[in-house]
């Protein structure tokens, strides 16, 4: 699947980039530092630097979305829309929701400041239910 992505934005298919995607998708949210741990299990000759580079070439090509979290390094996640995330800001924890329509988001800020708007990005902070107990 992720081999055709690559293709379709002309980029080469590594097997590195390809592990980088698939363990975001198994993980949800990824910072750089937890995809280097677990990359470096597998491919031991894999630097930081390289992790950092291929993240933000896909972010470039829009493969990746990079989810800013306050006081904290950014996480990544497999592109897939426009949604809110909800952040813990105890233990930097990100969840989805996607079933909140954001369309709304765009159509007030249209209304507010007249500009046309393609995406929005919601970001909602309280504490998840494990730092909530």
């Amino acid at each position: 699947m992720y081999d055709k992505i690559l293709r379709e934005k002309e980029l080469k298919v590594t097997p590195q980039r390809i592990f980088i995607l698939e363990e975001i998708k198994k993980m949800g949210h990824a910072s750089v530092e937890d995809l280097h741990e677990r990359v470096k299990d597998f491919y031991s000759s894999v630097s930081l630097a390289t992790i950092y580079k291929n993240i933000h070439l896909l972010v470039d090509e829009d493969i990746l979305t990079e989810v800013p979290v306050h006081g904290r390094k950014p996480m990544y996640e497999i592109n897939i829309g426009d949604h809110v995330h909800v952040t813990c800001p105890t233990c930097g924890y990100v969840e989805d929701l996607m079933d909140v329509d954001t369309k709304p988001f765009i159509a007030e800020a249209t209304r507010q400041t007249g500009r046309k708007y393609a995406r929005v990005a919601v970001m909602l902070q309280g504490s998840c239910f494990k730092c909530n107990n």
